[in-house]
């Protein structure tokens, strides 16, 4: 993953995915609907899912009435499993500018505290925020509707 804050586009629909199942825990969900839903094909949400079921993250139910559901309860899962998942660990030294020079010697970056501590932040965010929580917010947003 090159730049931290750049979480690729399977893991955003990942992690979108993941917070309409932990949202939705009493039913299955076809990879159609969980595309509808994070606004990407079908086919795109399927290769997610395989790559999430194989790290246990989710379980996929085969059948006429199959689907997805979390494999573990909601609170048990946090963003950081999801973008691991998906984009592999996280580089928490990279620069948020892209610049060679900087990432070959974070020493001479002028920038390089900014850069540490905003990685810091979002490390700590997806490492303390868990499915249940932006569940309940997801809620809300669906009712609204």
């Amino acid at each position: 993953m090159s730049g931290f804050l750049k979480i690729s586009e399977a893991a955003s629909c990942g992690m979108h995915a993941l917070v309409f199942l932990a949202a939705h825990p009493e039913k299955l969900v076809r990879a159609r609907e969980l595309a509808g839903f994070c606004q990407s094909s079908e086919a795109h949400m399927a290769k997610i899912l395989q790559r999430l079921a194989k790290v246990r993250l989710v379980r996929a139910e085969r059948g006429p009435t199959g689907g997805y559901r979390l494999h573990r309860p909601a609170n048990e899962i946090n963003l950081l499993q999801v973008v691991s998942a998906l984009d592999g660990d996280p580089e928490t030294d990279s620069c948020l500018m892209n610049r060679r020079a900087c990432a070959d010697n974070g020493q001479l970056c002028v920038f390089s505290e900014l850069t540490h501590s905003v990685n810091r932040q979002v490390l700590d965010y997806l490492t303390t925020t868990r499915l249940d929580q932006l569940a309940v917010r997801c809620r809300l947003i669906l009712t609204r509707d």
